[in-house]
């Protein structure tokens, strides 16, 4: 039994590792991420900012414990594609977090 699904399914697999491939490849591409420390200040006219996406539960996260711990923090809700505008892949965001994502907090 195991032989025979073994031969069922090994063109699958031939046929869909290409693809996966294709993919980490694609995503390796888009999304690079720079290591180490950022080289510059980024500049801010609060003490703290915090980027966030209102549907993104991280944000969430941060801004339940920002809230909590009382701390006032001025926010700035930007879209991550989920409305069409791709605002973390601007040049302005890229500054502040080159990995472009969110929630960011700027301090």
């Amino acid at each position: 039994m195991r032989k025979l699904l073994l031969l069922l399914l090994s063109p699958l697999l031939l046929l869909l590792l290409p693809v996966v491939a294709l993919l980490f490849f694609y995503r390796a591409r888009t999304y690079r991420r720079r290591k180490g420390l950022q080289d510059y200040s980024v500049p801010s006219e609060y003490p703290l900012e915090l980027y966030f996406m209102q549907l993104s539960l991280c944000s969430s996260k941060v801004l339940f414990a920002l809230e909590a711990a009382g701390m006032e923090v001025h926010k700035k809700e930007i879209d991550i594609g989920h409305f069409g505008r791709f605002q973390q892949l601007e040049s302005e965001f890229l500054r502040i977090n080159p990995i472009a994502c969110v929630p960011v907090l700027v301090h």
